[in-house]
């Protein structure tokens, strides 16, 4: 059998426990040491010269935001209210109305590839009041993505997490809410290195 080369992403992927595990020491060392982390060992003087240089760039960013807690949460997301449990939302999706960015948010951090956040889900509708609706009428068949968002919310219920609707009708700098919702997707994207758990695809 022919064997193709494998590209730099698949050793991307295989170095990603070090990886990680050589950054979570490095918070523990930071924190209990009480110091600042080291230029000459964490920071890198010149431009990348290739991959691995751009995936230890980016870990030392993390680290950092790590260390400040300035992982993107829903509190960092300009505009929302959380109105209610996502549930009660569904059972009362007739009181909503208009367009809206929404986030669906649990009441503690989920992990991720990099970092933890409490945002389940990024969306956009121009019917929000409909678009809760056809959660509550999610197909496993049919309509695949409501029904997956509905089961996970479900299931994180059943095992005591809160997750409820904050909601953004008139999003800053007078974006659009389907611009609002890919800038927000880009920056959790940018630094969680994966888009948020529900969100299955952009």
């Amino acid at each position: 059998m022919e064997r193709h080369p494998r590209c730099c992403g698949f050793y991307v992927k295989r170095q990603l426990p070090q990886i990680i595990h050589t950054k979570l020491k490095a918070a523990t060392d930071f924190h209990s040491e009480g110091g600042e982390v080291q230029s000459d060992v964490w920071e890198l003087n010149r431009e990348p010269s290739n991959w691995i240089d751009l995936v230890v760039k980016s870990g030392v960013a993390s680290l950092k935001r790590h260390c400040n807690g300035a992982w993107m949460n829903a509190t960092d997301c300009s505009g929302f209210e959380n109105v209610c449990c996502f549930l009660d939302a569904l059972g009362n999706y007739d009181k909503f109305s208009g367009q809206a960015t929404y986030l669906l948010v649990c009441n503690r951090q989920i992990g991720r590839l990099e970092g933890a956040s409490d945002i389940l889900y990024i969306g956009q509708s121009g019917r929000l009041g409909g678009r809760l609706s056809d959660y509550r009428r999610g197909k496993k068949k049919s309509t695949p993505q409501d029904y997956r968002i509905l089961e996970t919310v479900g299931n994180l219920t059943s095992d005591g997490v809160t997750v409820s609707l904050h909601v953004c009708q008139k999003p800053p700098d007078g974006q659009s809410v389907e611009d609002y919702e890919s800038q927000l997707l880009s920056r959790y994207e940018t630094e969680h290195w994966e888009l948020p758990p529900c969100n299955f695809q952009r």
